[in-house]
């Protein structure tokens, strides 16, 4: 609950920003903030530290999805909106389908779930920098 309170604020408040300083740079940024969020959880596992997690992972996630959208149409304009949405959707299912029962085996291989949150990390590292790597257009004054 407390996750998706923060991530209604972070829509809100992460959206504000990347109006006036552009989507990718706050997208990067708050994907930057979820791997140092993870990687603290890590290190210190605790019912506190777990909350804390929740609420920033919550509030700097919850303004990836409408920012993707921000992302996708400034790249590729209307016309290739809902293609170009609807491939990003295609990509990210298999991932979503093989992370749980990824997670669920290295469980039961190693009796927690830090071994899976760390193959985790590889995508938090990855996109924004991926992202920091794409060519944007100028944005309109």
């Amino acid at each position: 609950s407390l996750r998706s309170l923060a991530g209604v604020v972070g829509k809100v408040v992460l959206g504000s920003l990347a109006d006036r300083v552009g989507a990718r740079k706050v997208v990067v940024t708050a994907s930057g903030l979820q791997l140092v969020i993870w990687i603290v959880l890590l290190q210190w596992p605790s019912v506190p530290m777990l909350i804390g997690a929740g609420l920033g992972l919550g509030f700097a996630g919850g303004a990836l999805y409408p920012l993707r959208g921000a992302l996708v149409g400034q790249l590729f304009g209307r016309a290739g909106f809902s293609s170009v949405t609807g491939i990003l959707a295609t990509m990210q299912l298999l991932p979503s389908l093989l992370a749980p029962p990824m997670a669920g085996t290295l469980y039961d291989q190693t009796g927690d779930y830090a071994a899976a949150f760390q193959a985790f990390l590889v995508v938090y590292l990855v996109a924004p920098i991926l992202l920091a790597l794409i060519r944007m257009p100028a944005r309109p004054h």
